[in-house]
């Protein structure tokens, strides 16, 4: 065994583990294995760390818009992507509260889902996002 692979046991064992971030006993944000990432101290995480947290993310996105929808693998990549991305920034719950959305893509009637999206405060609130997801739906181009 190595000093690293010991290290790593000694600190999950001292560390535990929390995937939702909080404030350690010195006051810093810290998440997992009390990684620091606190803006004021903390080494954060590199780009490629946020690259495989969202790789995760998408994929765990992907298997429960697959199980939600059954309509969803009937949709081509570039819809797919559409939707997967606005679960991704509503989360699943908010997603689910676009009925008409939902219904209208289920329907392939996606001209009537692409408009149904833009009439949303969500639409309001990220702006450009919008109008290129429901231009995704709509054409099923990216």
């Amino acid at each position: 065994m190595s000093a690293i692979s010991t290290a790593g046991d000694l600190i999950r064992g001292h560390e535990g583990f929390s995937k939702f971030a909080y404030q350690c006993t010195a006051g810093k944000w810290t998440i997992g294995y009390g990684r620091n990432i606190d803006k004021n101290g903390g080494p954060g995480i590199t780009e490629e760390e946020a690259l495989v947290l969202l790789a995760n993310d998408l994929q765990n996105i992907n298997t429960e818009a697959t199980d939600n929808f059954p309509w969803f693998s009937g949709l081509n990549e570039a819809r797919q992507s559409a939707i997967i991305d606005m679960i991704y920034n509503l989360g699943m719950t908010g997603f689910k509260t676009f009925k008409q959305t939902i219904s209208f893509l289920q329907a392939g009637e996606y001209e009537k889902a692409a408009y149904q999206m833009l009439q949303s405060k969500w639409a309001l609130q990220t702006g450009q996002r919008a109008i290129d997801l429901a231009g995704i739906i709509r054409t099923g181009e990216i």
